[in-house]
């Protein structure tokens, strides 16, 4: 809602002494830094018009960076403060004719805190007018909320004259945009009900009346200037929040309008977030966007709904970031938001911007990982005794191996490093002459685990006046290494006794693969020992001669 009040004062203005001025006259604020407890203040024939700080916080009226309109000139602006209640306001400025006029245009314009709100009145003089024959013309308010217009003087108990609920086009005072406002006043002649009053707002004219009677008594009663900024009646937002002017022009001979700007481009959107799918379990996210100008953004959840008509504004906006924290989200549904942002200028975007995501369904994804690109393949170079074997998953996942062929992936060993797409170990105790298989197994992060093997084979080259056409070790897991190292050779007697044994008997049960197993985990270490230990071949072979007498 956008509420304005003009006055006219029967008491005249307070404060410093004051400079007057020719019309037409303007401001851009274009000076030094100022705080109302600093004197003078030497700004284009501004004067200081009172003394008042706003409670809570003691703030006193300043010109300052921060109240200026970007679209206008200059780099400052004037900061008005209000409290809570009745007339807790910082003092204002003022501009004091050289000559005193009956008729003027007044085009300013005005950025009210956003989110500022009020109580029950919702009463503000914006710009409060004053009278060379203080006493005689009658102070009238004009408030302009909801769908009406009515101007009270103080000939009566609050008298309405001339335009009583004339329509009205709401603004917003909450959202932090700035608005031009421009006003005509041309007083009455004597006893007649000829006044001028118009009011536009952002270049459109929502007040049009010629039949107003201002309560002139005198032709004496002319306007003498102008304070910027002054009392209020029920702001409620539980400290002081501010009002901005900026690019304040006056005029004696016509409509000013408002500053011709060639941005006539609506805030380019960008960077949509999130987007794609959520995580299964996500119950709240924030959504954001981008804009190539400070804008403020609105969310809905309706295509094709007027930037006006939009409910939501984005928590955070007035920026070039806008983020807002969505709620109450649930596994398997799918969220569009359409966006639309309106920059400084009320320049708004007229098509939809949409960001749209989808939460995960834990139960949609029952696909184990499909493994691919095994390495090593083919034949190493002989002497090879350990060797990184890999693969890739198409999903983060856990991979494990063993050499036997079957085994649960319970019952496997983790690579050394996975939990991502690659996955990679290293094999060791390998020997001149054998083949290898690996078999592997992959679980995702949904707990989907591969039910079958995927193979790693590869052999290593016999060297020469080796005999190469060994068997291929059961289960690929490479030859009896304790014993081959105890006896010297694969071709030992004693070593091919263990290997029937293993094959015929241990690898035929449940309880012997994992004996099987956990031997070719932990004994290729044992036996690079052995093999290069007289003394320890000789005391493995001591302890395996009962154990080969007993299975031969």
């Amino acid at each position: 809602m956008f509420v304005l009040f003009l006055g006219v004062g029967i008491l005249g203005f307070g404060g410093s002494a004051r400079a007057e001025v020719d019309l037409p006259w303007f401001t851009t604020y274009d000076c030094a830094d100022w705080n109302q407890y600093s004197d003078p203040l030497v700004c284009d024939g501004l004067s200081k018009a009172g003394g008042w700080i706003c409670d809570p916080g003691g703030l006193y009226e300043q010109i300052t960076v921060d109240a200026n309109y970007s679209g206008g000139a200059g780099g400052k602006g004037q900061r008005h403060w209000l409290g809570d209640g009745k007339n807790q306001n910082s003092g204002g400025t003022q501009v004091t004719f050289n000559t005193p006029q009956t008729e003027i245009w007044v085009r300013f314009y005005v950025r009210f805190q956003q989110g500022f709100e009020w109580g029950t009145y919702k009463g503000y003089k914006m710009l409060y007018f004053d009278s060379t024959n203080e006493g005689t013309w009658s102070p009238f308010y004009l408030p302009l909320y909801s769908d009406s217009i009515s101007i009270y003087t103080g000939k009566g108990s609050a008298e309405h004259v001339g335009c009583s609920g004339c329509s009205w086009t709401t603004y917003s005072m909450s959202d932090g945009n700035w608005n031009c406002v421009e006003i005509h006043i041309k007083s009455e002649t004597i006893s007649n009900n000829d006044g001028v009053l118009e009011i536009w707002i952002n270049g459109n004219r929502v007040a049009n009346h010629t039949d107003v009677n201002f309560g002139l008594i005198s032709v004496s009663d002319t306007l003498s200037g102008v304070l910027i900024g002054s009392n209020a009646d029920s702001p409620l937002n539980g400290q002081c929040a501010y009002v901005d002017y900026d690019d304040i022009a006056i005029s004696n001979t016509g409509y000013i309008g408002p500053i011709s700007a060639s941005d006539t481009t609506t805030p380019f959107r960008s960077n949509p977030q999130p987007a794609g799918t959520l995580t299964s379990g996500t119950t709240s996210i924030t959504i954001s966007l981008d804009t190539d100008e400070t804008a403020t953004c609105k969310y809905g959840t309706l295509a094709s709904v007027l930037y006006d008509d939009i409910l939501n504004t984005f928590s955070s906006t007035n920026s070039t970031t806008h983020s807002q924290t969505i709620t109450g989200l649930s596994d398997g549904e799918t969220k569009t938001y359409y966006v639309r942002c309106q920059d400084e200028l009320n320049n708004a975007n007229t098509d939809d911007f949409e960001i749209s995501f989808s939460v995960a369904n834990a139960s949609s994804d029952t696909t184990p990982p499909v493994r691919s690109n095994a390495f090593p393949q083919g034949e190493l170079d002989a002497d090879t005794i350990f060797q990184d074997i890999s693969l890739t998953t198409d999903e983060d996942a856990t991979c494990r191996y063993s050499p036997i062929q079957g085994a649960s992936y319970a019952n496997m060993t983790n690579f050394s490093a996975t939990t991502g797409t690659n996955h990679t170990t290293e094999v060791t105790g390998l020997e001149n002459g054998l083949t290898y298989n690996y078999y592997v197994k992959c679980k995702d992060e949904l707990d989907n685990t591969n039910p079958d093997d995927f193979a790693i084979t590869f052999s290593v080259a016999g060297t020469q006046g080796t005999n190469n056409n060994t068997s291929t070790s059961s289960g690929g897991s490479g030859s009896c290494f304790i014993a081959t190292a105890a006896y010297g050779t694969l071709m030992a007697e004693q070593v091919k006794i263990l290997s029937r044994f293993r094959d015929n008997h241990l690898l035929t049960n449940y309880c012997g693969k994992i004996f099987v197993n956990l031997y070719y985990k932990y004994s290729p270490k044992m036996a690079d020992y052995i093999r290069h230990s007289d003394w320890a071949r000789s005391v493995v072979r001591l302890m395996l001669s009962p154990l080969v007498n007993l299975i031969r």
